[in-house]
């Protein structure tokens, strides 16, 4: 970390030579604050006005979401505790749930999470889709704010990722662990800030950091929390050795102060609930030697879950596709982004093919080497969760790859190079998920492959014509992911409906839960 300083900056040196159809290494400017405001704003705004045509339970005055879960522990237990937080009783522990719980510390209650707020104004219902779309449209706005400021992309590019981040597959699936919902919707706010901090190596961005990651830790689950600190460690590794290798124990050095600062930030910020949540770790029952509950990514989806699926084949978490076009998006910019991010490009491809591995669980001898050293990878009990780290970075490498595709200079020759450049990054990835997982049927979706593979190859078309209006290849790639998104999985869980009545009136049984819980 260094001091904020008033002085001039240093004049740049030399820019470092990009390969031949990539993208400049100077970074583009960035658009004035009350600008890139005002795009946010926007960019939110049709975000959350999505989630109306993504979500039926938005769209239906008497009905909501449905799962078991939903069901039977977040609607009763936010139903229960809204009870006690409006009578003035703030629950630390109850005797009547396992056995006896703390409840403030345990961190899946999420009790002191800002962003369930709604859940204590509103009936239950209404507060779960609220709750729900609001994360999911603010997902979306993370991934669109972190594409925009740290890597620089241009607005198209930021929107799409967005897009594919927020209303892609783990996103949407995990609508009904509302929980993990708000988890991953921070992933992208820490990824930020945690790039800001790497590179410009102000104390500012080091605290947010730390708080951002404190806040997803308020959320409610330590899985994709723990998955977003292996992400950050990850992309400083990538940003050390993106430097000369003398340079690297200095770079090695920077990027552990900064965050490992971000860390320390987080550790006294949030200590009273990152404390007691160690302590029931080591007291929980995934502690026990007999623990072996593992839902893992079934080898014979591997290749299904990078891809929409519109013939009912995947189920549950055993998700991790953003779409058709924007996954050819990202193989493009993974392949031919700007030379300056050359080393976030190998981290957004290398990162998918180790979550695609840890994400087959015990079917795969690195996970099961790691789990059996790492006593945390063995408690967590669903690897699927794993694709998250293909999720993010593929979704952030489509952006670069939308602005390559965007650019105006470009000969046909460098335009055709790029284009089987990012085919083969493509290929490398499902090619990879082939090898070391398999495929389940495809005969349902493939149309539906084609016609998004024909829509982005006219959209590749169209821009290697220089008369052609950028704004209308961009609306056309994001109008194709829209469309890709919103109709795969027509069977998903998150499709479900319920009468309101059940979670506004759950019964006796949770009215004698909220009771018996006041007078402890």
């Amino acid at each position: 970390m260094r001091p904020e300083v008033t002085s001039r900056p240093a004049e740049p040196g030399p820019a470092p030579a990009a390969p031949p159809g990539a993208a400049p290494a100077t970074a583009p400017a960035r658009p004035p604050g009350r600008a890139l405001a005002l795009e946010g704003l926007v960019v939110y705004l049709v975000f959350q006005a999505l989630t109306v045509a993504f979500l039926p339970a938005l769209r239906s005055a008497r009905e909501t979401f449905y799962d078991d879960v939903l069901l039977g522990f977040f609607g009763p237990e936010k139903h229960g505790l809204a009870r006690l937080l409006r009578s003035g009783f703030l629950p630390t522990w109850l005797d009547n749930q396992y056995g006896g719980e703390p409840f403030l510390a345990n961190l899946q209650h999420a009790v002191l999470y800002p962003g369930n707020l709604p859940f204590w104004l509103l009936d239950t219902s209404t507060a779960l889709e609220v709750v729900a779309a609001l994360h999911v449209a603010l997902a979306g706005l993370f991934m669109w704010a972190y594409c925009r400021v740290a890597l620089r992309t241009g607005w198209a590019g930021a929107a799409l990722a967005g897009l594919a981040f927020g209303f892609g597959s783990v996103t949407l699936q995990h609508i009904i662990l509302l929980n993990q919902l708000q988890v991953i919707a921070w992933m992208p706010l820490v990824l930020l800030f945690g790039h800001l901090a790497l590179e410009r190596g102000r104390l500012r961005w080091v605290v947010l950091t730390g708080v951002a990651a404190g806040l997803q830790l308020l959320a409610g689950h330590p899985e994709e929390w723990v998955y977003t600190l292996f992400a950050l460690a990850t992309y400083g590794l990538a940003w050390t050795l993106a430097a000369t290798p003398r340079a690297w124990p200095r770079r090695a050095l920077a990027a552990a102060l900064r965050l490992g600062g971000a860390l320390a930030a987080l550790g006294l910020l949030f200590a009273w609930q990152l404390l007691p949540t160690l302590l029931l770790q080591r007291q929980g029952w995934r502690t026990a030697p007999s623990f072996d509950e593992q839902y893992e990514l079934p080898a014979r989806l591997a290749f299904n879950a990078l891809l929409p699926d519109y013939g009912n084949t995947l189920f549950g978490e055993n998700v991790g596709f953003i779409g058709l076009v924007a996954l050819g998006l990202a193989g493009l910019g993974s392949w031919a982004g700007p030379a300056r991010l050359v080393w976030m490009r190998c981290w957004a491809v290398a990162l998918p093919l180790f979550g695609i591995v840890m994400a087959l669980g015990s079917q795969s001898a690195l996970y099961r080497l790691i789990a059996g050293n790492v006593d945390l990878v063995a408690e967590f009990r669903v690897p699927a969760r794993y694709l998250l780290l293909a999720y993010f970075p593929l979704a952030a490498a489509a952006a670069l790859g939308t602005d390559a595709l965007l650019r105006r200079d470009l000969r046909l020759g460098a335009r055709a190079r790029q284009g089987l450049g990012g085919l083969a990054i493509v290929g490398l990835v499902l090619g990879f998920a082939l090898v070391v997982g398999g495929h389940s049927d495809w005969i349902e979706s493939r149309r539906w492959w084609v016609a998004a593979a024909g829509a982005g190859a006219l959209a590749w078309l169209a821009a290697g014509f220089r008369s052609v209006p950028r704004v209308l290849v961009a609306l056309a790639l994001l109008g194709v992911t829209a469309v890709e998104l919103q109709q795969a999985r027509p069977a998903a869980e998150y499709h479900q409906l319920v009468p309101d009545v059940a979670y506004d009136d759950p019964g006796r049984c949770w009215s004698g839960w909220a009771a018996s819980a006041a007078a402890t």
